[in-house]
């Protein structure tokens, strides 16, 4: 039973980091985008382009682009969940919920998550390495495997030259 808040929690958190996209009925898109997406049609690298963020984009792409940016507002909910837990606020769903609501609305925090880049992989890669370095005997390890995993997923390894 401890558990529904925190879900419920986690479940509300990452609708209100939804927001921007679903106020505009489709994953929020830039010019960058459609750069990802050929990737896998146009058979060559291009510099800042990552090939995998596109093949991840185009396994996600049905229905609509929405399994991505769910994905991404999840992971960033989970990063702030361990974060709080951390720096001694764990356990407390209302902490979690009020944190995401006040960064919704006083960041761009729900643009990065609502956006088909790979922009909001670098905020969450700092952040798994400030939990990393200076939260670890918080963290279980699952935990600590999952932030080293988010940290070397490759979107945040792009490409330097065209080969």
């Amino acid at each position: 039973m401890l558990r529904i808040p925190r879900i419920g929690a986690a479940i509300a958190s990452t609708f209100i980091l939804l927001v921007p996209a679903i106020w505009n009925r489709f994953p929020l898109l830039q010019y960058d985008t459609g750069g990802y997406l050929v990737r896998w049609y146009e058979g060559y690298l291009v510099p800042s382009r990552s090939t995998v963020f596109g093949l991840f984009l185009n396994i996600f792409a049905y229905p609509d682009f929405w399994p991505v940016v769910v994905l991404q507002a999840a992971l960033t909910v989970w990063v702030l969940a361990l974060m709080l837990r951390a720096l001694g606020f764990g356990g407390r769903p209302l902490v979690l919920l009020a944190v995401t609501a006040i960064l919704s609305g006083l960041t761009t925090l729900p643009w990065l998550t609502g956006i088909l880049l790979t922009d909001i992989f670098a905020g969450l890669a700092v952040l798994a390495v400030h939990l990393l370095v200076f939260s670890d005997s918080a963290l279980r390890r699952s935990e600590r495997h999952a932030l080293v995993a988010l940290i070397a997923y490759p979107p945040l390894i792009e490409p330097a030259t065209s080969l």
